[in-house]
């Protein structure tokens, strides 16, 4: 009966999975529509962007990033209410055929049921925070109407524009950085991008195979550990969070050695949707360096 338990579990996850992934894709092409209708009165939307914030150049705000309906609601309960079927099912099965092992197969089907109830919880936690997170903004039609385009201009593999980026040497002087790792972010090729309705992910791609950044942070703010980007000993903590004015922030700090905290600051410019910007600041031992890296989109 244990057996039978497991299999019903992971048989109606794999159910709801498959519900989730097909609403989640029927959301995405309806925010993609709804984006193509919206399209006309994107510069509109960015003009008064810009009158709110007393910019010039105002790079979409934050909304939903994906969407511009509600926070998709996967209605967990009928999860749970499928499965309280199918457990009732096998408790009476077992009941009529097999008394002896009726307290198995309640044991059993309760554990499976408790799972399955604190998957719901933690899920409808973190949908709940994404809404209070998205309904401060979700208010201004102008911000609505640009999210999406932000998105779409930051997703992406961007090349390195070496020549209109700023030198690295001076951040690389203040981490005390050695000849071999100097040499690998020199060799820095791009940088990938990808944002999805709750997760910011970056990839820094190099010509050399063993230096790899990777770091993925959820939009709610909740802070994540990497690996320190200088390769030392030791992780990094950190968490995005998009600014008014649209524009990606990811917060870092690392501890000793040489032990500081930074930002990095990703935004595309209307003017130019093909070029990345990248404003980093380093802050080691009340020493400040800051530095622009430029990008250019891989077609």
């Amino acid at each position: 009966m244990i057996r039978e338990g497991i299999l019903v579990t992971f048989v109606a996850v794999d159910i709801y999975r498959s519900v989730a992934d097909r609403r989640r894709k029927r959301r995405a092409r309806r925010a993609q529509q709804q984006y193509i209708q919206q399209r006309s009165l994107t510069q509109q939307a960015c003009q008064e962007v810009a009158a709110l914030g007393g910019t010039n150049n105002a790079v979409p705000g934050r909304t939903k990033l994906v969407s511009f309906g509600s926070i998709g609601q996967e209605k967990p309960f009928l999860l749970l209410g499928l499965c309280t079927f199918l457990a009732v099912a096998i408790i009476l099965g077992v009941a009529l055929y097999a008394p002896d092992m009726l307290a198995s197969a309640v044991g059993v089907c309760a554990c499976s049921l408790l799972i399955i109830i604190t998957r719901i919880y933690a899920m409808m936690r973190y949908q709940s925070a994404l809404a209070v997170a998205v309904a401060g903004v979700a208010q201004s039609p102008a911000l609505a109407a640009a999210s999406l385009q932000s998105v779409q201009n930051l997703n992406g593999t961007w090349i390195k524009d070496k020549a209109a980026s700023d030198s690295m040497e001076p951040a690389m002087d203040l981490m005390c950085l050695n000849g071999l790792i100097r040499r690998a972010i020199k060799l820095v090729k791009g940088v990938d991008i990808t944002i999805t309705e709750d997760m910011f992910e970056m990839a820094v791609t190099s010509i050399i195979p063993w230096f790899k950044v990777r770091e993925r942070y959820p939009l709610t703010g909740e802070g994540r550990q990497h690996k320190r980007r200088d390769l030392r000993r030791g992780g990094a903590s950190g968490r995005v969070s998009v600014n008014p004015n649209g524009a990606f922030k990811l917060d870092i700090a690392w501890p000793e050695p040489h032990g500081g905290t930074g930002h990095d600051l990703f935004y595309v410019e209307d003017s130019e949707p093909n070029t990345l910007h990248v404003d980093s600041l380093i802050n080691v031992g009340g020493r400040t360096v800051t530095y622009n890296t430029v990008y250019r989109r891989r077609t």
